[in-house]
C-alpha cells in the first residue's frame, strides 16, 4: 500500500474556496505500483470538485507493521485494504491563513 501525502487548494468558485484557503490531504492506496498510486490518489481527491493538487509532497510504501496498535492512523491503513483507497482532508480556514 502507498501513503500519499499532497498540497491541494480549493477550486475557484467552490464551497470548499469560501471557506479554506489550502489543505494537505493523505491518501493510502492499495496497490504496489507507484505511478498508479499517484494517479489514483490525484483522481480521488479531484473528483470531489472542490479540490485540485498543488503538489506531491510524499509518497511511499507502508505496511500494518509501520503501525503501532495505538496510532490512529492504522484505522485509515485498515480501512484502505477493504476500500481500496481512503483519504483524509486536513484544511486551513480562511481567515486564519490571512493573519
Amino acid at each position: 500500500m502507498y501513503f500519499i501525502v499532497t498540497e491541494v487548494r480549493p477550486v475557484e468558485g467552490s464551497a470548499a474556496a469560501a471557506k479554506y484557503s489550502e489543505g494537505a490531504v493523505s491518501c493510502w492506496v492499495r496497490t504496489d505500483a507507484f505511478e498508479f498510486a499517484l494517479e489514483r490518489g490525484r483522481k480521488f481527491i479531484e473528483q470531489s470538485g472542490q479540490w485540485s493538487v498543488v503538489r506531491t509532497i510524499e509518497c511511499f510504501l507502508v505496511s500494518e507493521e509501520d503501525y503501532e496498535p495505538d496510532d490512529p492512523y492504522l484505522k485509515y491503513f485498515q480501512q484502505a485494504i477493504v476500500d481500496e483507497e481512503v483519504c483524509v482532508i486536513y484544511t486551513v480556514p480562511r481567515e486564519e491563513s490571512q493573519s
